[in-house]
């Protein structure tokens, strides 16, 4: 009954951990206060689910997931206004490309995710279709970005890329770093990946907790049945000639008890 016990506070540990696994946000922003209420079947170049509508400068807001469940993740843009171009659009593209937020020409601007799970991302940015406004040259955490022109709809290298693999400790910041003509973004997506996503440490302890537990467990359940054949043999050859002597085997015994 111990031994049972052993084993599901073990199993239990174990499951634990991967039932407390960091779930990571997947998270979806469309920037801009023109055009609004992208519906969650469309998803872009990235993923299908629920927008954000980013409308506002220099405040941080609150972000949902695809499902359209409230998160811990928020956002602050920082830029010198939020704008549409040449609308009311007539596609989803439309929607999503044709309001965006910018800076004119030396000024800097910034995205910045707070709150993030730990973890690998790939970021997909979508550039204005404004002519005049490009995203410019910027870093994400750090990493170089080129900057895209812009276009009416989904064109990859154009209006849309993807940096895979950002790492993330709980912050993504989107730096420009151009300082010539306007500059902007329209849109974001966040998609964590698999290997993105990681245990925490306290989970990991319990981890390491019940693995060792279960080990043990059924190591003894193995020397356990070695002794019971052992014991079978000895009885099969009438006791004195078992290649167990009986004092090793009490000893043994006593010890798997």
């Amino acid at each position: 009954m111990k031994r049972m016990f052993q084993s599901a506070v073990a199993c239990a540990a174990i499951a634990v951990v991967f039932g407390s696994t960091a779930s990571a946000e997947f998270i979806n922003v469309d920037f801009g206060d023109d055009y609004l209420n992208l519906p969650s079947s469309y998803g872009a170049a990235g993923q299908v689910g629920s927008w954000n509508d980013i409308t506002s400068l220099g405040t941080t807001v609150n972000l949902l997931d695809l499902s359209g469940a409230a998160t811990d993740v928020s956002v602050t843009v920082t830029a010198y206004t939020i704008s549409g171009h040449v609308g009311p659009p007539q596609t989803n593209d439309g929607t999503l490309l044709q309001d965006n937020f910018y800076v004119s020409e030396g000024a800097p601007w910034s995205v910045t995710f707070a709150n993030l799970d730990a973890g690998l991302y790939d970021l997909y940015y979508y550039a204005p279709t404004n002519s005049s406004v490009d995203t410019g040259t910027f870093t994400v955490n750090g990493t170089s970005v080129s900057s895209l022109v812009g276009a009416y709809t989904l064109i990859q290298g154009t209006s849309w890329d993807v940096l895979s693999g950002v790492n993330v400790s709980g912050t993504a910041t989107l730096s420009s770093t151009s300082t010539s003509g306007y500059r902007g973004l329209s849109g974001m997506q966040l998609v964590p990946t698999t290997s993105g996503v990681v245990p925490e440490p306290s989970s990991l302890a319990l981890l390491g907790m019940g693995s060792l537990t279960l080990f043990g467990y059924r190591l003894r359940r193995k020397r356990k049945a070695e002794l019971a054949a052992m014991m079978a043999a000895r009885d099969a050859l009438g006791g004195s000639k078992c290649p167990v002597p009986q004092a090793a085997a009490d000893v043994c015994r006593r010890r798997l008890l």
